[in-house]
């Protein structure tokens, strides 16, 4: 194994000015390395957080448009039901009026997607969406998740 021996003329100050110069910039040089590269992955994560959300709201408008068709026929139900029970005579109707009330019961809920939501709010990286306007709008949205859940809560 070779062994590097230090030589014995004495360094003169330019050389120790060389060395904390060289030490100096690769520190600063790694800090700002280090500073772009962060940014770069924060930037890729909230490109990654938007598509997910993305995707998330668009599941949701496709549920809460099943949603929507699916009250809209139970109100017709109702109609119906209502129609039959104010004839003149109901007893005629009774297949029919089976046919309608036995779907009355059964809850249509709306069950968000909010896996990317909660993973942004709970790991603290709302914070890496940069535009103020699309920040806002998730938690706009978010608010709304809420508050239909209290009506969902309140028709069970």
């Amino acid at each position: 194994m070779d062994v590097h021996h230090h030589s014995q003329v004495p360094k003169k100050r330019f050389h120790y000015f060389w060395e904390f110069f060289m030490l100096f910039l690769a520190v600063t040089l790694g800090f700002f390395v280090e500073n772009q590269r962060e940014q770069y992955v924060e930037k890729k994560r909230e490109i990654q957080y938007i598509r997910s959300f993305t995707q998330d709201l668009k599941k949701d408008i496709y549920q809460l448009d099943s949603l929507i068709q699916k009250r809209n026929m139970r109100e017709l139900q109702i109609d119906s039901i209502h129609f039959i029970l104010t004839s003149a005579n109901p007893d005629l109707y009774g297949s029919q009026l089976y046919f309608y009330v036995r779907y009355l019961p059964r809850p249509y809920l709306f069950i968000n997607n909010d896996a990317t939501l909660v993973q942004l709010k709970n790991s603290g990286n709302l914070r890496l969406i940069t535009k103020l306007e699309a920040a806002d709008t998730i938690m706009a949205y978010e608010r709304q998740l809420r508050f239909i859940e209290t009506i969902t809560s309140r028709e069970e």
